[in-house]
């Protein structure tokens, strides 16, 4: 949706591109998605915690970005995340040290998102930089590639939070899906609905899930070879949601 404005013909779409050179990465882990993980690639590697000294043979798609972003001025860079637990949708950015004005430069953009859309929950909002997420993407770009307007954008998966009091019933504060038009209501009893796992479709299944472990074995020599330790699991994600260890993240395959 946000390519489909950012190309369109909108004013508001005209004027972003007349400003702004945009650098897009629609997925910076696609071979770790397409076996099942969301947070880790082929390696067991959480890839939002590779950007400090990201492995060229381990983490290409972090490596490359990086490399990409060296030595260019940017002003704006949104790393764009789901949460599974919070509502709504927030950021998380930096803050510099003291009572230094650039941060309420670093805290506009929150507040106009919060004004422009009710989904957007400012109170959920935290400009901190706790050294357990020193080496997540939006750290390092606020700390390595000096960019003052860094955020993880977290969207929640599942709901929009809370309707305006005028919304909802009075007195209660009801939860309602960001996306009504995706939003579904599943009922136990309609058994008929779920569809069930037949004997060809599960042998498809596991002749995907045969040759996926094929390339696996390799990436994890590699990454034995050159980890001494397991990669620190302090922390969850950029949005302290619940973090997956290699070991359950490979349990998918």
């Amino acid at each position: 949706v946000w390519l489909q404005f950012l190309c369109s013909a909108a004013p508001e779409a005209q004027a972003l591109r007349d400003a702004c050179n945009w650098l897009i990465v629609p997925m910076l882990n696609p071979d770790g998605v397409i076996h099942g993980n969301y947070r880790c690639g082929l390696a067991g590697n959480d890839l939002n915690r590779q950007f400090l000294n990201p492995h060229r043979k381990l983490h290409p798609t972090i490596w490359h970005l990086k490399e990409r972003l060296q030595g260019r001025r940017v002003d704006l860079y949104l790393d764009l995340h789901g949460h599974s637990k919070k509502e709504g949708i927030f950021l998380y950015g930096c803050s510099y040290a003291g009572g230094d004005e650039r941060n309420a430069e670093v805290r506009l953009l929150p507040k106009m998102c919060a004004i422009g859309s009710d989904d957007f929950k400012l109170n959920s909002c935290t400009f901190s930089t706790y050294e357990s997420k020193s080496s997540t993407a939006r750290i390092v770009a606020f700390h390595q590639m000096n960019v003052m307007r860094v955020y993880t954008v977290e969207a929640s998966f599942s709901s929009g939070g809370c309707r305006p009091s005028s919304e909802a019933d009075p007195g209660s504060e009801a939860p309602f899906f960001a996306s009504e038009q995706r939003s579904a209501v599943v009922d136990p009893s309609a058994e008929e609905e779920v569809p069930s796992l037949h004997e060809g479709s599960r042998a498809s299944i596991e002749n995907s899930l045969a040759s996926a472990r094929r390339p696996l074995s390799h990436m994890h020599r590699i990454a034995r070879g050159s980890y001494n330790s397991l990669p620190d699991v302090e922390g969850a994600s950029d949005s302290d949601d619940g973090y997956q260890p290699p070991q359950a993240a490979l349990s998918c395959y």
